[in-house]
């Protein structure tokens, strides 16, 4: 049970690629023996990829992760999208502690802005648009605790500031 337990728990792990068990009988004790033979997950990966409209609303998104696997776990990611309508960024660190009882840490943080003005047009519009930029600030911070194999328990804070400008013409100064 104590084996299964730990096995499960370590292949939840996204720093594990795979994890095979090989067992062999010792015939003079009559005890087996373990033996496990396993992948780590690579260093580094990357996405990239994008949304293309012929509506103004289409955008680029690009993702970056890094996973280390030492006496303290680590994981370090980072994407952002770039378009008329949005433009983001999101990062986020993880740190894992494996105690008696493990935990894990996780500070993220996110800024975005919203363009309306740029994205208000297709090709050529008559009424003149409200300019409206939205901007987004979030942060937040994660610790989290496993309870069995299937669960966990997680604390979260966070706070975010908002900002709205606004101007119903084309002609206007900050």
């Amino acid at each position: 049970k104590q084996l299964k337990r730990q096995y499960f728990r370590m292949m939840s792990d996204e720093k594990i690629k795979s994890a095979y068990p090989i067992t062999k009988l010792d015939t003079v004790t009559g005890k087996y023996s373990l033996t496990l033979h396993a992948k780590k997950e690579k260093h580094l990966f990357f996405d990239i990829g994008g949304n293309l409209s012929n509506r103004p609303i289409s955008d680029f998104f690009i993702a970056g992760q890094y996973n280390y696997i030492g006496k303290i776990g680590f994981s370090a990611y980072v994407n952002g999208y770039l378009g008329k309508l949005n433009s983001s960024l999101h990062g986020r660190l993880r740190f894992e502690f494996p105690t008696r009882t493990p935990f894990y840490i996780e500070p993220t943080i996110t800024s975005s802005r919203w363009d309306y003005f740029k994205s208000s047009a297709l090709f050529y519009s008559l009424q003149s648009p409200a300019y409206l930029i939205q901007d987004d600030l979030f942060g937040e911070l994660n610790i989290g605790v496993p309870v069995g194999n299937m669960a966990k328990v997680v604390l979260t804070g966070g706070m975010s500031e908002w900002k709205n400008r606004y101007y119903q013409t084309n002609v206007f100064t900050k």
